[in-house]
């Protein structure tokens, strides 16, 4: 919602990072490359191809151009992190199911599962509880 986008984007620039580790930078490549992968196998591709299609000739050079989106993907999952351990949300795998049953509007999300891990759905789901937390919580002045 444009309530949630503005409430996030308050935190994220009043937030300080003093240091972003490497390998959540890593992981944000890695997730990002593996969706290349997926869309070159989804469309008869080799893995070379897709990365044509990105308009870059290897990984590293589809790491340096989205190198930015990168660090910012990597401290939006820092932020959502800090807040969810201040506040104490977790999640459940009941939790994951009614994400994907409301957002996604699906009972059975085993695909998702075996595409993007157990893990990342959990950090989907803790994502979405954390932005609906923040909402609800703000202080409307």
């Amino acid at each position: 919602s444009a309530c949630a986008e503005y409430i996030w984007n308050a935190i994220v620039e009043g937030s300080q990072i003093t240091e972003l580790p490497q390998s959540m930078v890593d992981y944000q490549f890695n997730r990002m490359l593996e969706e290349y992968k997926q869309m070159a196998e989804g469309y008869g591709m080799s893995d070379d191809q897709a990365l044509t299609l990105a308009q870059v000739s290897s990984e590293e050079e589809l790491r340096e151009k989205y190198i930015d989106d990168l660090e910012s993907m990597a401290k939006d999952e820092l932020i959502l992190q800090a807040v969810a351990d201040d506040a104490d949300i977790h999640v459940t795998e009941k939790d994951v199911a009614s994400y994907f049953k409301t957002y996604l509007y699906l009972d059975d999300y085993s695909s998702y599962e075996e595409n993007f891990g157990k893990e990342y759905l959990r950090r989907v789901a803790l994502n979405s509880r954390v932005l609906e937390y923040l909402v609800d919580n703000a202080v409307m002045a």
